[in-house]
């Protein structure tokens, strides 16, 4: 469990857009009971937590996401696009080969999803299989 005095596993330093200087420490979440590959966080002299748990623990990934939108760098959030699971739909299709384009119908073989990047992408059934697909490129309705 717990011992006198841990080390951050890492540190991190941000500037939010404001001016403010935070500081971001992650522990390993084992030296408090919780499991191995995850954190504890603490910003500037406060541990992250919920009203519910003593502790909070989250990915690298997650803790990271803290400091960039603390420093005001946050992914602004898109609405879902209006396509939904069975929408006819017209996508671009390129022949890698030959480097010709077309544009060709499909149905949305899933419901929009987010992408790691933030972009709203689906899956689209035509000719040649299932395909993923940006929904900022498809053409909808038809």
């Amino acid at each position: 469990m717990k011992s006198k005095k841990q080390n951050p596993e890492l540190r991190i330093s941000v500037k939010t857009a404001a001016g403010q200087a935070l500081k971001l420490r992650l522990y390993d979440a084992t030296h408090f009971g919780g499991p191995v590959g995850l954190y504890r966080v603490k910003v500037d002299r406060e541990w992250m937590r919920t009203e519910a748990e003593k502790y909070l623990f989250l990915t690298p990934a997650a803790a990271l996401e803290v400091a960039v939108r603390s420093a005001g760098l946050g992914l602004q959030e898109q609405p879902a696009p209006h396509v939904r699971h069975h929408d006819r739909v017209r996508v671009p299709v390129r022949d890698e080969e030959t480097g010709r384009e077309w544009a060709e119908k499909g149905f949305a073989a899933s419901p929009p999803f987010q992408g790691v990047d933030g972009r709203w992408r689906v899956f689209v059934l035509v000719s040649g299989g299932v395909k993923e697909v940006l929904c900022s490129d498809i053409e909808y309705p038809i």
